[in-house]
């Protein structure tokens, strides 16, 4: 066989490798053509010898040596000096050649766009969706044209080099529903890359599937804060966990206050309403959510407070009236089901306990390793007592405003303790955050439970030896029975924790009935657990 490679007369980005090829006839009986209409010429060999003749090209040749176009001839025109006659050769006709058999119809109005805008720098009669950029003839002049076309009509900027990683109309629509369409967009995945260690985010990618948690999420914030001059909550995360949907609220400038979070909002069974840590925090039930079964929506209930926020609040129930209303919204009919660990148990516990005063059934109250508080007559306390006896009423109102003052002093004095590698901005927000959470922990210490009629399940961990406390840690005092799981071979502080929280979740599991409009969970009896694990009190 003979073989000429020419550049096409042309200039600009319409300049293209033309391959001639005069094919040995013989190997068109390879390529799946009879013997005998092989024999009858060039113009009667199948569309497979120029696929083959392109994929070895392929194979063998960077993209951009690859010729545009392959043409057969029975033999090559020759000036009378035996030399190549570049005039005498035919010019390619613009088609898919070699192409009909791979051709797929566009699925989505993307794929269509970009099959338009391919044929029209390709100059092709049409282009499928699973095309291939190089193999019809695309080189780097023309995938600059065409992302200049992209730039222009979809309003999309692309690097050149997806184009090699994506040559195909439908693999180039799916690389761009990946990557950043607007600045927010652009800076948020470099903001997660930056924070999560990592230089492949793109705008569908989630925080926490990507190894976030409540650290890196605060680190994040402090970015978007700074960056971005938009202040959200940290449970945003939840309801927006990659960059575009986070993009989204930013660009809303005001996303507002969070009551009720999304952890994981799919399934058909009736929710789980969980609450936050003593600083309002939710993150760390994320580590719960692989061991849930499938058909049961968990939320979160948060304070809906964001860092540096003023907090008017005067004592915890007051703080959980947001969360009552969110939950009567959200879940209009059936038993409600609530769980809160150490801290959140007080959450849990006050909700429960006004959602009851609203009429509501709450058919699941579980309370994870928390001791109500009592009510102490501290030496302090004596004091003040015996001093309000003593002391002018007015007299007394401005020497507690003056002690307010003298504690407010002392406390800006304090010089923060600079942690090892954080940045200065990330202090700044922790210190607001510490301070806005300050006034939540104030409010949980001084709290103390009403009584209701809802029953609890406690789940704890073992008493530790020599340890004098009643298996339903005080919580009878406060509600009609207290039914006592024990959570063995493991400790307070290690009940969330990720390598941990299987625990927990096995034993609440257990608990709640998570069928389809199944009943909630009820307590479950003492005959139904090992008797070591399983206790109940009035």
């Amino acid at each position: 066989s003979q073989v000429a490679v020419v550049l096409q007369e042309a200039s600009g980005p319409d300049a293209a490798l033309v391959a001639y090829v005069v094919p040995d006839l013989s190997m068109a009986v390879g390529c799946g053509f009879e013997e005998s209409s092989a024999a009858q010429g060039p113009e009667h060999v199948p569309e497979e010898l120029v696929r083959r003749l392109r994929s070895c090209c392929q194979e063998r040749l960077p993209a951009y040596m690859i010729p545009r176009d392959i043409v057969l001839l029975e033999k090559l025109p020759l000036t009378v000096n035996g030399k190549l006659d570049r005039r005498a050769l035919p010019t390619p006709g613009r088609t898919r050649s070699g192409q009909e058999a791979a051709w797929r119809e566009p699925e989505t109005p993307l794929e269509s766009q970009l099959c338009e805008l391919f044929r029209e720098v390709l100059q092709l009669d049409r282009v499928g969706a699973e095309d291939n950029f190089f193999a019809l003839g695309g080189q780097s002049l023309l995938a600059m044209r065409l992302f200049a076309q992209i730039s222009e009509g979809l309003q999309v900027r692309l690097p050149i080099e997806a184009l090699f990683r994506s040559p195909t109309p439908r693999a180039l629509a799916a690389f761009m529903t990946r990557e950043p369409q607007s600045l927010v967009e652009e800076k948020l995945c470099l903001m997660f890359g930056q924070v999560l260690g990592r230089d492949d985010v793109g705008v569908h990618d989630n925080f926490f599937e990507l190894g976030g948690h409540s650290l890196l999420a605060m680190r994040l914030h402090v970015e978007i804060a700074e960056r971005l001059q938009v202040r959200l909550p940290i449970e945003t995360l939840f309801r927006s966990p990659t960059p575009r949907a986070l993009a989204a609220l930013v660009q809303q400038h005001d996303p507002g206050a969070q009551v009720l979070v999304p952890i994981r909002p799919e399934g058909n069974a009736r929710p789980l309403f969980l609450l936050p840590s003593a600083t309002g925090n939710l993150l760390f039930w994320q580590r719960l959510v692989p061991h849930a079964p499938r058909q049961l929506p968990l939320w979160g209930l948060s304070p809906g407070w964001r860092a540096g926020d003023r907090v008017a609040c005067r004592s915890l129930a007051e703080v959980v009236v947001p969360m009552v209303e969110a939950v009567l919204v959200h879940q209009r009919q059936g038993p409600i089901r609530l769980m809160g660990y150490s801290a959140g148990a007080h959450f849990a516990h006050e909700v429960a306990r006004q959602l009851e005063a609203r009429g509501r059934q709450v058919g699941f109250l579980g309370l994870v390793d928390a001791i109500p508080n009592k009510p102490r007559a501290t030496w302090g306390a004596k004091l003040v007592r015996a001093l309000r006896t003593l002391i002018d009423p007015r007299q007394w109102s401005s020497l507690r405003s003056r002690l307010s003052a003298i504690r407010q002093s002392n406390r800006h004095k304090k010089v923060p303790v600079k942690r090892r590698g954080l940045p200065d901005r990330f202090e700044r927000m922790q210190d607001q955050f510490r301070q806005t959470r300050q006034r939540l922990v104030d409010l949980l210490n001084a709290h103390q439970p009403g009584r209701t009629q809802v029953p609890v399940t406690l789940f704890r961990v073992p008493p530790k030896v020599g340890q004098k406390r009643s298996p339903g840690l005080g919580w009878g005092h406060y509600c009609s029975r207290v039914t006592v799981i024990h959570l063995d071979d493991v400790e307070h502080e290690q009940i969330i924790r990720t390598e941990h929280i299987h625990t927990l979740a096995r034993a609440v599991f257990q608990v709640l009935d998570c069928r389809p409009d199944g009943p909630t969970g009820t307590a479950i009896a003492e005959a139904d657990f090992d008797s070591r694990a399983v206790s109940s009190e009035p």
